[in-house]
């Protein structure tokens, strides 16, 4: 018989244990928040209660604007638009392409974007696009920094025989450039 501690259950990779979700403030790590969920429960279940409070405590630690960062886990709609209604809170929020098709994102980018070939066989195209969306009745727009790296080459000269394509992508409310939104 197998005994399991309150809330452990297996996680969507086949681990036995928890959902952790925590929020940290500052290059210092402050911590704002920190919580043990179940295994089981999807990771943007209860979290746009849990990014308000984060944002509230920071706001009480700071009168500055903040920076939100948040992983591909929160893609969301709704975590869009809950950074969206706060004010002097920025964001970036890693895209997660899922059923994206590449190729599309590809041409696009290398025929509208800023392209940079670093080495023989490697290009790399940043490109900004406005994307229109809808929640609840209003309509939101959305800035998405994509960054698409095409190979047909290795880095140790091995030519390719089909293009290995890398598409990258943020959600920002920065207008800063490309390059600076990939680097925060």
């Amino acid at each position: 018989m197998k005994y399991y501690k309150q809330g452990e259950s297996y996680t969507y990779q086949g681990y036995l244990g928890y959902g952790p979700i925590a929020a940290y403030l500052g290059q210092k790590g402050w911590c704002l928040g920190i919580g043990l969920r179940e295994g089981s429960q999807h990771s943007q279940t209860n979290f746009i209660p849990f990014l308000g409070q984060s944002i509230k405590r920071a706001k009480e630690v700071t009168n500055k604007p903040l920076l939100v960062r948040v992983d591909t886990t929160h893609d969301s709609l709704e975590t869009l638009v809950a950074l969206a209604g706060h004010e002097k809170v920025f964001y970036i929020v890693k895209w997660n392409p899922r059923s994206e098709n590449r190729m599309e994102w590809r041409n696009k980018a290398f025929r509208d974007g800023d392209v940079t070939e670093p080495r023989l066989g490697k290009r790399i195209a940043l490109l900004s696009v406005h994307v229109w969306r809808e929640h609840n009745g209003r309509t939101y727009r959305f800035r998405l920094v994509l960054r698409v790296i095409a190979r047909t080459i290795d880095r140790t000269g091995q030519m390719l025989l089909t293009p290995e394509i890398e598409l990258e992508g943020w959600w920002t409310s920065l207008k800063a450039p490309e390059q600076t939104v990939i680097k925060l």
